[in-house]
């Protein structure tokens, strides 16, 4: 009974264990090799993808002729420590204390609208990666 390994590899049952492990990590090499290259390909078509698409926070979706893409892409949401330490500081701590403040994102989103705006400075809002969903038309 032969390996189906072995009809990958295209090698016959007559080889030495060093001979086997050459063959092996030879194209174990290569396969890792067309792999680094299929992720910098698929890395580049999703950075174009990313240009062709709207870089809002949500789902669009885009049609060609024979393929239609739907982009999700979330919202990342970051706050400044030092302007919210600033808004809210009322003792002075000594220079060797490192505080990091940030605001719950859920909590936050579930103010009034007035309420939002007291904390617009200290929050940066940008699009998060997008996933990509690539369906062939019928």
């Amino acid at each position: 009974m032969t390996d189906p390994l072995d009809e990958i590899l295209g090698i016959g049952t007559g080889l030495t264990q060093e001979e086997m492990l050459d063959v092996t990590a030879a194209r174990l090499l290569s396969v890792n090799e067309q792999i680094e290259k299929l992720k910098a390909e698929k890395e580049a078509l999703e950075d174009r993808i990313h240009v062709l698409t709207p870089d809002e926070a949500g789902v669009a979706v885009v049609s060609g002729k024979q393929y239609e893409m739907m982009v999700t892409r979330s919202e990342i949401f970051t706050w400044d420590s030092e302007e919210i330490m600033k808004k809210i500081a009322t003792v002075t701590l000594p220079d060797i204390v490192k505080v990091k403040y940030s605001l719950d994102k859920k909590k936050y989103l579930s103010l009034a609208p007035s309420e939002q705006k007291d904390w617009f400075d200290v929050l940066e809002r940008k699009p998060g990666s997008p996933r990509i969903k690539v369906t062939k038309k019928f």
